[in-house]
């Protein structure tokens, strides 16, 4: 947990610091590397527990194995779909709360209650559930005021857009016709848009 913490501390920094995609990256690295590591140290306990499936190493093996897959899960959702890590870093937190309350059980054979549950798990997770819930709240305080923002501007706009139509409405339907044309001619061709390097370039 150390390493998981420390690193994600070190994403935090750089992200404050106005590079959030190299603290994007940083994090999402530290993920997939956790989860490599729990993985073969997983597999070394599977080979050393010698075919007792109750010992400490069998419980421990299975415990490590399974929050390999809920990092690796958690990475994944941060891989493939970057604009929601408020989720992943929550289901995470969910998933290690989960797994270290059913390595509780099977080490200690204590019962299965909210209280055991949230006493003996929560303490260790508590940070990155946090975090998860921080993120989220930000991310819609932020939506929410930047929408309350362009309220303003976007209502001048469609007052504008709707004196255009109703003053212009030939040149309107013109147009329409034209974009309709440009369309069709170019329904079966390859999207293009060059930058500004790749545009001198072109014409060079």
């Amino acid at each position: 947990n150390v390493g998981v913490y420390s690193w994600a501390l070190v994403s935090l920094v750089f992200s404050l610091a106005g590079v959030a995609d190299l603290g994007a990256q940083i994090f999402r690295a530290n993920l997939w590397f956790q989860a490599v590591v729990r993985v073969g140290i997983g597999i070394v306990m599977l080979r050393i527990q010698g075919g007792d499936a109750t010992n400490l190493t069998s419980v421990s093996s299975s415990y490590t194995m399974a929050l390999a897959a809920s990092y690796m899960c958690c990475a994944a959702q941060m891989t493939f779909f970057p604009e929601i890590p408020d989720f992943a870093i929550i289901q995470l937190g969910a998933l290690k709360l989960i797994l270290e309350r059913v390595f509780s059980r099977m080490l200690f054979k204590d019962s299965l209650t909210p209280y055991t549950t949230l006493s003996v798990a929560a303490p260790k997770n508590s940070i990155l559930l946090l975090i998860g819930v921080l993120i989220l709240v930000t991310r819609i305080s932020v939506i929410l005021r930047v929408h309350r923002r362009i309220a303003p501007g976007k209502a001048v706009y469609l007052a504008a857009w709707r004196k255009v139509c109703a003053e212009q409405q030939a040149s309107i339907a013109k147009l329409r016709q034209s974009v309709s044309a440009i369309m069709k001619g170019c329904q079966h061709g390859k999207a293009r848009q060059l930058n500004p390097e790749a545009h001198e370039e072109a014409i060079a």
